[in-house]
């Protein structure tokens, strides 16, 4: 009996030793993405996403590492299996059919944000006709690059979304468009933003922020979408995103 317990206990200690040694390896954008994703400067490792993927990850015994890699180099090695996971939208990956995605975790909206002293008036895209709208470098806008293309639209470049609203607020664009989670989140910590911005009812488009991994993760992600459905229904993913309002 002692020597069957004691062989029961050395069992049971490595099984959960190694299971608690183990670990996703996640990506984060290099720049940031506040208040999705914070970058080193900023407090790597922490983030909406990352708050939710480790409170997941925790109750199956998984310790989240994170690193700093730009969307286009998380891509080949999430691929390559270098790293395991990588928070994005299915719409943003070029070959989306290579991985594997979580259900949607949260709506990434982009809005118009104009001056309350100069609003600008947007029911349709015509309205935009003629106007100077700041945009994030590099980005892209489905349903305003073809009158970007035409000039019907005049677009003012930025590398952050402060400078969108910054542009904006120092006259230089008519209008900023912004992810309005993010320019909420940026204006609450800005006192030079607040109560300056007319927020657009009208969206300017949408997609859902997941976690996508590498295919050989598919089991793990099964058990990530359950925990995320109860998430949802008894309020601890609300929790979370109210830290980040």
């Amino acid at each position: 009996m002692k020597k069957f317990s004691l062989i029961l206990f050395l069992t049971l200690g490595f099984t959960m030793s190694s299971y608690a040694a183990d670990s996703i390896k996640m990506s984060v954008t290099a720049t940031g993405y506040p208040p999705f994703l914070f970058n080193q400067k900023q407090r790597q490792g922490q983030g909406l996403l990352v708050d939710v993927m480790r409170h997941i990850a925790s109750r199956h015994g998984y310790i989240v590492k994170t690193v700093g890699l730009p969307q286009k180099r998380a891509e080949i090695q999430l691929k390559s299996g270098e790293i395991d996971a990588h928070p994005t939208a299915r719409e943003w990956v070029r070959h989306p059919e290579s991985y594997i995605f979580t259900d949607a975790i949260v709506p990434v909206e982009d809005a118009l944000y104009s001056l309350k002293s100069m609003p600008v008036r947007f029911a349709a895209v015509e309205d935009l006709f003629g106007k100077t709208l700041s945009v994030h470098y590099a980005y892209l806008y489905p349903l305003l690059d073809q009158y970007f293309l035409s000039g019907d639209i005049t677009t003012r470049a930025e590398n952050s979304e402060l400078m969108l609203l910054k542009a904006t607020l120092f006259k230089l664009s008519d209008a900023a468009v912004i992810n309005d989670r993010v320019a909420k989140w940026l204006i609450k910590r800005n006192p030079l933003l607040q109560d300056k911005f007319k927020v657009s009812e009208k969206k300017l488009g949408s997609v859902e922020y997941r976690i996508m991994f590498n295919k050989k993760w598919h089991d793990y992600v099964v058990l990530f979408n359950l925990e995320l459905t109860k998430m949802k229904k008894n309020g601890e993913l609300q929790k979370i995103l109210a830290r980040y309002e």
